[in-house]
C-alpha cells in the first residue's frame, strides 16, 4: 500500500461534492423553489443516498489510489466504482427511482391523473454498455500489470 497525495486529496473532493455540497445547497435554495422540488422528489432521500454513495466512492477511490495496479484490491475497488457511477447515473436519471431503470414519472399538479413520462432507457443501456466495457478493461489492465509483475526475467542472449 502507498499513500500518496492522489490516494488522500481525490477521496476529499468526492466527499466535499457528494456529501458536503448537496446540505450546503440545499440550504441556499429559495423556499418557494424548494417547496416545487419537493412536490417532484423527496430532497432527504436524494442527500441521505448521495451521502451514502459519496462515502463509498470516496472509500474506493482511496482503496484504488493507494494500492498498486496488481494487487486485487485495486480492481476490486476499480469495479466497485464503476458500479457506483452506473447507480448515480441512474438514480439522477430516474429523479431518485432507480427502479425505473430510465423512466421518470411526475405527477403534475394541473389536473386530475395528469402525470408527466420521461423514458431514458436509451441513455441507461449506452451507461450499461460503458460500465461493463470499463470493467473489462480494468480486468484487462490489472491482467497485464499482474502478468508483467510476475513475469520471469529472461537471460541476455
Amino acid at each position: 500500500m502507498k499513500l500518496t497525495a492522489k490516494a488522500v486529496v481525490f477521496p476529499a473532493l468526492i466527499i466535499i461534492a457528494f456529501v458536503i455540497a448537496p446540505r450546503i445547497a440545499i440550504g441556499l435554495i429559495p423556499a418557494g423553489i424548494e417547496e416545487m422540488i419537493r412536490m417532484v422528489f423527496d430532497v432527504n432521500m436524494v442527500i441521505s443516498t448521495l451521502t451514502v454513495v459519496g462515502i463509498a466512492a470516496a472509500a474506493m477511490s482511496f482503496v484504488k489510489n493507494a494500492t498498486d495496479s496488481w494487487s486485487p484490491a485495486n480492481l476490486l475497488a476499480a469495479i466497485a466504482s464503476e458500479l457506483i457511477g452506473l447507480y448515480v447515473f441512474i438514480f439522477f436519471i430516474g429523479l431518485g427511482d432507480v427502479a425505473g431503470l430510465g423512466v421518470t414519472r411526475i405527477s403534475i399538479p394541473a389536473g386530475p391523473g395528469a402525470t408527466m413520462f420521461w423514458d431514458f432507457k436509451f441513455f441507461v443501456l449506452c451507461q450499461f454498455l460503458i460500465c461493463g466495457l470499463s470493467i473489462v478493461k480494468e480486468s484487462l489492465d490489472f491482467y497485464s500489470s499482474r502478468k508483467g509483475r510476475y513475469a520471469q526475467p529472461t537471460a541476455p542472449s
